[in-house]
């Protein structure tokens, strides 16, 4: 299988579900297609280095799948067709793509967002067990 990696910023005023329901959407289209979803990564929102549609910050996105081109176009257009993606990129890994060879570090940021969800902050009140 042909690996590919794509990335999408859409706008901050997504909804958190309205965001993670494309991105189920997204994991259907390469399903059905035949690929197989490696790594969905969320990467949260972010400073734009240049204004994109007069928005200042985006919410990134990024998946790691197999496939071949045809799934690629289709993923593509389902992303033209959201209106809350300003923009999208889509690369070529290699054509002998090995999912144990690729599999992502997970990042500081990402360290720290699931180990924000685990520890409790500080002035929350915790439910009696």
């Amino acid at each position: 299988m042909i690996g590919y990696e794509t990335t999408f910023i859409t706008r901050t005023d997504i909804s958190d579900e309205n965001l993670r329901t494309f991105n189920e959407k997204l994991k259907g289209i390469i399903q059905a297609a035949g690929g197989q979803l490696i790594a969905v990564e969320d990467w949260g929102r972010r400073r734009l280095a240049y204004p994109i549609q007069k928005e200042t910050r985006g919410h990134y996105t990024y998946l790691l799948y197999t496939g071949n081109n045809t799934l690629v176009a289709e993923i593509e257009r389902n992303i033209r067709i959201n209106e809350s993606v300003m923009r999208f990129l889509s690369v070529k890994i290699g054509d002998d793509f090995d999912p144990a060879k690729h599999k992502r570090a997970i990042t500081p940021a990402a360290q720290a967002v699931s180990a924000a969800a685990v520890t409790p902050h500080a002035g929350t009140v915790q439910p009696n067990a």
